[in-house]
C-alpha cells in the first residue's frame, strides 16, 4: 500500500513534535476521542448510572462535550511526559489529521487496540503491552500498514515515528478489541 505515504508520513511527524511541544490542544484530542467513539475516554450516558454522573459532574472530575462525557482532567497523573500513556490520547488525534488530509484515496484510518511486545509463555503467546495505534487499509492480511507515534514509550529503541506494516512486535492480537468505527464525524 503506497496511497499517500509519505503525506502519512508528513503528518505522523507532525503531530508527534506537535503533541513533544505541548501543542495540541484539549480541544483537538476531545474531538478526535469523540469522532471515533474512543470510549476510554469519551462517552455517552448510557455507559453508567445517572446519579453517578451528576456527582461527577457536580464534583468537576467529568464534563460534557457535545452530548459525550469527557473525564476531568484528561490525563491521569502518571500520563505526563509524552508518548508515555499517550497512545489512547495521540493515535485518535493522528488518525482525525490523516483523514482530513484524505490522502489514503477514500481508506479511512482505523484505530487498533492491540499490543506491542511479545513474551511467551507455554503453549501460547501474550502481547507484553496493551497498546493503541492507527491501520491505514484493511483489505488484506498482507496490506495492513500502521502508523505509531508512541511505540517508543515501550522500547527506546523504537523509532519516534513508525509508519510500516504490522509486524512484529506490534499486533492486533483477536483478544484485544479492535475498535473498527472508521471516521465519525
Amino acid at each position: 500500500m503506497n496511497v499517500g505515504l509519505e503525506d502519512v508520513r508528513l503528518i505522523a511527524d507532525r503531530t508527534r513534535a506537535e503533541f513533544e511541544n505541548g501543542d495540541v490542544s484539549e480541544d483537538e484530542m476531545i474531538d478526535s476521542l469523540i469522532g471515533y467513539s474512543w470510549v476510554r475516554y469519551a462517552f455517552t450516558a448510557d455507559y453508567a448510572p445517572r446519579s453517578a454522573i451528576e456527582q461527577k459532574l457536580a464534583n468537576g472530575t467529568l464534563r460534557e462535550v457535545k452530548g459525550n462525557l469527557v473525564p476531568v482532567p484528561l490525563f491521569l497523573a502518571n500520563e505526563e511526559v509524552f508518548p508515555r500513556g499517550y497512545c489512547n490520547i495521540a493515535s485518535p488525534v493522528l488518525a482525525q489529521r490523516i483523514q482530513q488530509a484524505n490522502v489514503l484515496e477514500g481508506l479511512s484510518p482505523t484505530l487498533i487496540w492491540g499490543g506491542y511486545g511479545e513474551y511467551g509463555r507455554a503453549y501460547s503467546s501474550f502481547s507484553k503491552y496493551q497498546h493503541t495505534f492507527v491501520m491505514l487499509g484493511r483489505t488484506s492480511l498482507s496490506d495492513k500498514t500502521i502508523v505509531d507515534i508512541t511505540a517508543d514509550q515501550f522500547d527506546s529503541q523504537a523509532p519516534p515515528v513508525y509508519v510500516g506494516p504490522l509486524q512484529n512486535p506490534w499486533t492486533d492480537d483477536p483478544r484485544f478489541e479492535d475498535i473498527d468505527t472508521g471516521y465519525g464525524f
